[in-house]
């Protein structure tokens, strides 16, 4: 059964996909950069006939409401991410992030008091440790930030599409691709570039040395096409107590849109060990 109606103490729009089996598990699902809930159905679809699952929009991002007083940084992603996540009504709780997705949720087991039993982190960073490397990377997203604040969400999607750590989407099945596209275009890219000026990996926490606090299960994923972040990987591989790495063959960067059926396996024999 598919419910999505928004959960009002925070904001956040979700969809929600109920397991016909009641089992104390459930999965919540964060997608990345100029995406939305949307992101997640066919992982969902695929989940829920074991656990149920909710796929959650960040503010400003499909339904979500983005306040005025709202600012996209790493205490305030991590507070409501933290209220999600305690009111919903399962025993062990899985969180599950992408890319800014998989930040928001390292970020919220570390820094916040989250109800979860294990964690899932797909392409994700503990931040920049190079001091001159971090101001680089502030510097550039600051400037992006500006460039895309202009654009409509057609312009913005053509813009995206182009960057090289997206290059291995161009062989998804057409309506695979055609949703992605969608769901670029329906980006409001005035909130994209706040989620960059304030929780972009060049001004966001780096988290590095809080790794080794995690205590619970931890499964890191990563695509064999995407070298960068399968080496990172390995290294938070070594240092977070409960881990392990999964690098999904011929996927890049977005191993779950990629390699969907890879991903889901991953996820149901992680749920065994909870």
């Amino acid at each position: 059964m598919v419910n999505s109606e928004p959960m009002l103490p925070h904001n956040l729009y979700h969809v929600e996909y109920e397991s016909e089996k009641k089992s104390d598990i459930c999965f919540v699902f964060v997608h990345g950069f100029a995406s939305d809930a949307g992101e997640w159905k066919e992982i969902c679809y695929s989940v829920a006939p074991e656990y149920s699952c909710y796929a959650l929009s960040l503010p400003g991002c499909l339904r979500s409401d983005y306040p005025k007083e709202f600012t996209p940084d790493a205490a305030s992603l991590g507070l409501l991410l933290e209220a999600f996540v305690n009111h919903i009504p399962y025993k062990k709780v899985v969180l599950c992030g992408y890319s800014m997705g998989a930040r928001i949720c390292l970020y919220t087991v570390i820094n916040c008091n989250p109800k979860i039993s294990g964690l899932i982190l797909e392409s994700g960073t503990p931040g920049i440790r190079n001091h001159d490397e971090r101001l680089k990377r502030s510097e550039d997203d600051s400037a992006f930030a500006d460039k895309i604040a202009r654009l409509s969400g057609e312009e913005f999607e053509k813009h995206w599409k182009s960057r090289e750590i997206f290059s291995s989407q161009s062989k998804l099945l057409p309506d695979s691709a055609e949703q992605l596209r969608l769901r670029r275009r329906r980006s409001r890219p005035a909130f994209l570039a706040e989620y960059l000026r304030h929780f972009g990996t060049g001004v966001m926490p780096v988290m590095w040395n809080d790794l080794n606090r995690i205590s619970v299960p931890v499964l890191l994923i990563s695509g064999e096409q995407d070298q960068k972040f399968s080496r990172m990987a390995n290294e938070m591989n070594t240092l977070i107590p409960l881990s392990e790495h999964q690098i999904i063959p011929g996927a890049g960067h977005n191993t779950h849109l990629e390699k969907p059926a890879d991903f889901v396996n991953l996820l149901l024999s992680f749920s065994t060990i909870l």
